[in-house]
């Protein structure tokens, strides 16, 4: 005859299954079982950075900031100050949108990373007659990937009943 088994003694031999489970495990192997669980392990949840975003870092550690470029400074002008330190990939003036004006830094790009501690060695360093700023270029992390909160602020949908300047109305007129 058919034995019948009941919720009970399904979860006392599931009990038993899963306690000589661990007890088999060695304490060597506590690592892969937490990685095989799904559970961070300790030194390696770090998240895998998006591909565009390392190239970046990477392109930004070969680059250095120049603050309080002459306006009327130019690409060949910053070349020239930086070209002993080492190959030169690129320079970047920013510029206003409207009127195409300087906004005052510059970007330069090396070709590789130990160009950009021999610049930043550089004191002194005068262009058209103003003292510059060098300082290594930060990587522009958007705030979405830094997990910033957005600071929106809510707009009430109704502005109630405000008088307006004209008070409370001219009233109803004479009865």
């Amino acid at each position: 005859m058919k034995e019948e088994v009941t919720a009970s003694d399904l979860f006392k031999q599931l009990q038993d299954v899963l306690e000589n489970e661990h007890s088999n495990e060695s304490p060597d192997n506590d690592n892969d079982s937490a990685e095989e669980e799904g559970d961070e392990v300790e030194g390696e949840g770090e998240e895998e950075e998006d591909p565009k975003l390392k190239a970046k870092k990477e392109r930004d550690e070969r680059s250095i900031f120049l603050q309080n470029v002459d306006h009327a400074a130019r690409e060949e002008d910053i070349k020239t100050h930086f070209e002993d330190c080492g190959t030169i990939n690129s320079v970047t003036i920013p510029r206003n949108k409207h009127n195409g004006r300087s906004r005052g830094i510059a970007y330069v790009e090396f070709l590789d990373k130990d160009a950009v501690e021999l610049a930043l060695k550089k004191t002194k360093v005068i262009i058209n007659g103003r003292p510059l700023t060098i300082t290594t270029k930060r990587t522009n992390i958007p705030s979405f990937k830094r997990g910033v909160k957005p600071q929106f602020k809510k707009k009430p949908r109704f502005k109630g009943r405000g008088r307006g300047y004209r008070g409370r109305g001219r009233g109803r007129g004479r009865h």
